[in-house]
């Protein structure tokens, strides 16, 4: 065998493989795709049967040692989807998602003057998705700052975003709020993503027991 014939067998082998990869990759692919879209068509329904049952969250929101929301229904309940160019040939799933509003519009203002409270009070509020503004009060003289006072309307986020590894055929689930202000991640692979596991987090979602979490594979649970 001559040389350039040696390398013809090593480039044929090796297209073999790439041609082998590829068509694995786009398989993965589809299979999330796929997930994503049974995700996305339950959470519309879910929205819609929510928006009526308005169900009342487990736990307690503190958002201050003063302010706590607890025993309030969940409204405004909507499904969203997302797509981005991830891919050369096709768009591909960036992530599902699923709101609700947990809140009666309350209007609050409050005073800090002390940092490390600052910062307890302004990490709930980034967990709650609460928007707010922090307005730093300086003394005229010295530019000391004496305090921070935030303004804000105290509904709090909650809900689920799905996000979807391609690649890997995976889909990893970040449930906020459900139950106080904490935030939980959940991995699945793809393929086990099925109308049970959707209705188990369906549970959690209106309060019920649910065995979601033990279905996946845990990632991150943290509370604020």
């Amino acid at each position: 065998m001559s040389f350039l014939d040696n390398l013809r067998q090593q480039a044929d082998q090796l297209r073999q493989t790439q041609h082998l990869s590829h068509a694995d990759r786009q398989a993965r692919h589809a299979e999330v795709e796929k997930a994503c879209l049974a995700v996305f068509r339950y959470w519309v329904d879910l929205s819609k049967q929510l928006n009526t049952l308005l169900p009342v969250p487990r736990g307690r929101y503190l958002i201050d040692t003063k302010l706590a929301i607890q025993g309030q229904p969940m409204r405004n309940f909507r499904a969203d989807v997302r797509k981005k160019g991830l891919s050369v040939d096709q768009d591909l799933t960036d992530h599902v998602a699923l709101y609700a509003t947990v809140g009666e519009g309350q209007s609050v203002h409050l005073k800090r003057d002390f940092l490390p409270e600052m910062e307890k009070l302004e990490a709930r509020l980034n967990q709650a998705g609460i928007r707010y503004q922090p307005e730093r009060i300086l003394q005229p003289e010295t530019g000391k700052l004496l305090e921070v006072r935030y303004e804000f309307v105290a509904d709090v986020i909650a809900g689920i975003k799905l996000k979807p590894l391609h690649d890997e055929a995976r889909l990893q689930f970040q449930v906020n709020n459900l139950e106080g202000l904490a935030r939980w991640t959940v991995e699945f692979e793809a393929s086990q993503v099925s109308t049970t596991v959707l209705d188990e987090l369906s549970k959690w979602v209106v309060g019920q027991p649910n065995d979601f979490v033990r279905r996946g594979k845990l990632l991150e649970m943290k509370e604020v």
